[in-house]
């Protein structure tokens, strides 16, 4: 009894193909991206109005600006880790005797 080995371009079962779509929806849509502006957006309108309220129209214009720019530059990021030196051993004297070459 011989069993025949499927071929390697076989397509992949409906269901697989649903699992990878959605698995790689869910890392989109809970990316850092996604998930920072959502924070922001929240943030954002709970301050405007906050201030709506205690000081006016103008003054929440004015600080849904000041949102929006401070919170450009703190986005989430990945941390990579450190590159390791190039050479661990070369010291500054090593470095010097390379660049005279």
């Amino acid at each position: 009894m011989s069993r025949t080995q499927p071929a390697l371009n076989t397509p992949l079962p409906p269901a697989a193909r649903l699992q990878g779509r959605v698995k790689s929806g869910l890392r989109v849509v809970l990316s850092q991206y996604v998930t920072n502006g959502l924070t922001v957006s929240l943030g954002l309108v709970l301050i405007m109005l906050a201030i709506f309220e205690a000081a006016g129209l103008a003054a929440a214009f004015t600080a849904a600006v000041g949102v929006l720019v401070t919170s450009l530059g703190q986005a989430a990021a990945v941390r990579w880790p450190e590159a390791p030196p190039k050479h661990p051993e070369a010291g500054p004297e090593q470095a010097a005797s390379i660049m005279q070459l």
